[in-house]
């Protein structure tokens, strides 16, 4: 169902994205002397914390840092699923066939959908632009958050990083469904393998 729903309907590889996420929960926003230990939080074109500085080299993402807050919104907008389609794609830990067979499929499915309208990249941007909406949310969780040099972060309470970390989005009740319950971001952390439909009844 992963690869269904996510490699061949979304264009996420769904085997990249349950091994990333599994170190991300276990992870969550640290660092040591060598870089990033959270790959899913690890962004190259924004710096989202003043001690990741030091390892980005790059004089250009140096200077785009001092107007991030201006470009953040516009490129989620415009390139975030762009790019969260290509990095899921290139970097891609394992050579896996069906995952090649499903990005060809993902393809073969934009054509079969695009080619019915005559305005193809206004509804690829139109569809865009409620993929950003999520994305937005699922950033936010994390992006305002400190982040920790592992070895500190490690020797304390788990559960208490995980919320230090972490936020939850107050939606309408009708509109949940949106966010697949991700919006309750705290028990997602502290208990992720409880159904989503928990996640209310689980939440203070």
């Amino acid at each position: 169902l992963g690869w269904l729903y996510g490699t061949v309907f979304l264009g996420v590889n769904g085997a990249w994205w349950r091994e990333e996420h599994r170190e991300h929960h276990a992870m969550l926003l640290a660092f040591d002397e060598n870089g990033f230990k959270d790959p899913q939080m690890k962004e190259d074109i924004w710096v989202q914390n003043a001690k990741l500085i030091p390892f980005y080299g790059r004089e250009m993402i140096h200077f785009l840092a001092n107007f991030q807050h201006i470009l953040f919104i516009p490129i989620i907008f415009l390139a975030g699923r762009i790019g969260i389609v290509l990095d899921s794609t290139l970097t891609e830990r394992k050579f896996r066939p069906w995952t090649i067979l499903g990005n060809i499929f993902h393809i073969l499915l934009h054509y079969a959908v695009l080619s019915q309208t005559s305005t193809p990249i206004r509804v690829y941007m139109a569809a865009a632009c409620q993929f950003a909406v999520l994305s937005l949310q699922l950033l936010g969780n994390h992006h305002i958050k400190p982040w920790n040099n592992i070895h500190s972060a490690s020797e304390g309470n788990f559960c208490v990083w995980q919320i230090l970390c972490t936020q939850d989005f107050d939606t309408p009740v009708w509109f949940r469904w949106f966010y697949g319950g991700l919006n309750f971001h705290y028990c997602h952390h502290l208990f992720p393998t409880i159904s989503r439909e928990y996640f209310p009844i689980a939440t203070p």
